[in-house]
């Protein structure tokens, strides 16, 4: 049998060896913190309205967060962008907001005013936003646009990039549309489209 010096045989040494490998791994996973990624938006409202030949639209964008890392992080701040045409603008982020509890068929044919008024409720402060560690967390936000930033009937891309933690980011990108008959529809109540 191979001896090391102290004694130590080589049955012996291969699983201590794997042992350290094994808690030194464990160690950068711990080390690493948050890892917080957003994930592509589903659905969304809109509403729009039609101002000095201007077509300005208001959108909810649900948002989903997941935390693939050992720690909780905090999201500190949010930019959603599209590009079309070979240009990006960011969309202004108004609210942090939460749907109250209707069915969707109630929230499909609201009016604007009725849906501004009795189905959303504004979340203040805005940021931070925790999400634990391994889980997901979402909320919904209300954009903006004065009718140049998301054009109407033009296909392009959207971003969500999340801030989070000691000046990490991340982000992702998904093909984006809003088509003139929706737009046409959201004029009087508020439309739920899937992307």
């Amino acid at each position: 049998m191979v001896t090391f010096p102290f004694g130590i045989d080589i049955f012996s040494f291969v699983p201590a060896l794997g042992a350290v490998a094994l808690s030194f791994k464990n160690w950068l996973t711990l080390r690493r913190g948050a890892v917080i990624n957003p994930n592509p938006i589903i659905n969304y409202g809109v509403w729009g309205k039609i101002y000095q030949e201007k077509k300005n639209k208001v959108l909810f964008f649900p948002i989903m967060a997941s935390n693939d890392g050992s720690k909780t992080g905090m999201i500190s701040d949010l930019k959603i962008s599209l590009t079309s045409s070979g240009k990006t603008r960011d969309l202004e982020i108004r609210n942090k907001v939460k749907i109250q509890h209707f069915s969707p068929q109630a929230l499909r044919g609201m009016a604007r005013d009725e849906f501004k008024n009795k189905a959303v409720e504004e979340l203040n402060p805005f940021f931070p936003i925790a999400v634990n560690s391994k889980e997901d967390t979402s909320f919904m936000v209300e954009c903006y646009d004065s009718g140049e930033t998301i054009p109407v009937g033009e296909k392009g891309d959207c971003t969500i990039e999340l801030m989070y933690g000691n000046g990490r980011k991340s982000s992702v990108t998904f093909p984006f549309l809003l088509s003139n008959e929706d737009f046409d529809k959201s004029l009087d109540v508020i439309r739920w489209l899937r992307n």
